[in-house]
């Protein structure tokens, strides 16, 4: 399994939320003002695995997917265009993981 830092737990904001055919876009900035957009893609399949009952909102979801791959050190610098698949590439359990954090 991947390192991953061990919490440096960015303060999440959500920009804006957008859904489209068979997922939803999610504008993202971490970290205050200051702090870069970045685009994240939650497809329909991704919100399934990492919220199996739907009980959480697709925005939690966003924001639980988002502190995750910030934390990953593969993606330093974050890139600004993301996407949740990634999650399960760079960790075999982040289904797991990120589920915890929602």
């Amino acid at each position: 399994m991947p390192p991953i830092v061990s919490d440096p737990t960015p303060e999440v904001e959500i920009v804006a939320e957008e859904e489209l055919p068979g997922c939803w876009i999610f504008s993202i900035r971490a970290g205050g003002d200051g702090s870069p957009l970045h685009r994240l893609r939650l497809a329909w399949s991704d919100y399934d695995l990492f919220s199996p009952g739907g009980d959480a909102s697709p925005k939690r979801v966003a924001a639980a997917v988002f502190r995750f791959l910030a934390a990953c050190p593969q993606l330093t610098p974050l890139p600004a265009r993301l996407d949740a698949c990634w999650a399960r590439r760079l960790a075999p359990d982040a289904d797991r993981r990120i589920a915890a954090a929602i």
